[in-house]
């Protein structure tokens, strides 16, 4: 009976781990929104939330709020997507070089360690996603610049010429 039971918990272990594993590789290819054909995985949501869920919970924010947030999230990852379009669409690039000055300025008088500490306390995010949201915040400003409109007004005009379609419930 020991050994029956013992051979069940080493199957429910290994089953749910493969279950994790599986769900894992299942989000990175599920796309639960595309803009203009271009997905947006489930991985990527999640990632992005769990960021902003770890600022919120830094911040001491009412988690009340998180079901708006959630929405926030996926909004802002549909607006960035939109943009990145329109950059490609139009040959506006961040270069390397741009993202790495903007990071020295970001770190202001802390050593870069220091610097990351912080940010991972604050955001839970390690050097590569911050320069990933450096990357995005720098082609945002190039895409500003060439528009002749504020980027919150195009983005609403965008929002309902572009094919947005959701292709799974998200939780």
């Amino acid at each position: 009976m020991v050994v029956l039971i013992g051979i069940t918990a080493v199957v429910l272990v290994l089953g749910s781990g493969f279950y994790i594993r599986q769900r894992n590789i299942d989000d990175a290819k599920t796309y639960i929104v595309r803009v203009n054909g271009e997905g947006i995985t489930r991985l990527e949501y999640v990632k992005e939330l769990a960021i902003t869920k770890h600022f919120f919970v830094w911040a001491k924010q009412d988690v009340g709020k998180l079901p708006s947030l959630e929405k926030d999230v996926l909004d802002r990852m549909v607006e960035m997507k939109i943009i990145s379009q329109y950059a490609n669409k139009n040959k506006i690039v961040v270069s390397q070089k741009e993202i790495e000055d903007r990071f020295k300025v970001s770190l202001g008088k802390k050593s870069e360690s220091e610097f990351l500490t912080t940010i991972n306390e604050m955001y839970g995010m390690d050097k590569n996603d911050y320069l990933q949201n450096l990357s995005n915040d720098l082609l945002k400003e190039k895409v500003q610049g060439k528009l002749g409109e504020p980027l919150a007004v195009w983005l609403v005009k965008m929002k309902k010429t572009v094919s947005i379609k959701y292709s799974a419930v998200v939780d």
